[in-house]
């Protein structure tokens, strides 16, 4: 799967970094887990992605910002950090977010106090 880049810390809302209405994240902690059976698990994905905004949160969620991209790889190594593991706060985060190519706004980043990669 790679290794992806997250948000991490507190002070920001993961519907507004999924561009997700909001109260989306309370339908989808709604569902619970995924079932542990064929049936459940085909009715539980279903809800899901029959939803806009609950798909593009669930991902969001597993995937993050994608994978890490050679920028951001190359930074990590730069700064002698663990390209599987690691995380950053402050300016550093947001160089990295840069380097990633998050699409947010100077606000938005601005309330993301750390970024994480796993």
């Amino acid at each position: 799967m790679g290794t992806r880049l997250y948000p991490s810390g507190e002070g920001w809302s993961e519907e507004q970094l999924a561009k997700v209405p909001e109260g989306t994240a309370a339908r989808l902690a709604a569902l619970g887990t995924c079932p542990n059976d064929d049936a459940g698990e085909r009715a539980w994905h279903d809800t899901i992605i029959e939803d806009d905004a609950m798909e593009t949160l669930y991902h969001f969620q597993l995937f993050g910002w994608g994978r890490l991209n050679n920028p951001v790889y190359d930074w990590i190594i730069a700064h002698n950090l663990d390209p599987y593991c690691g995380e950053v706060t402050g300016q550093d985060a947001q160089v990295i977010m840069i380097l990633q190519g998050v699409e947010l706004s100077d606000e938005e980043m601005a309330v993301i106090p750390s970024v994480s990669w796993s």
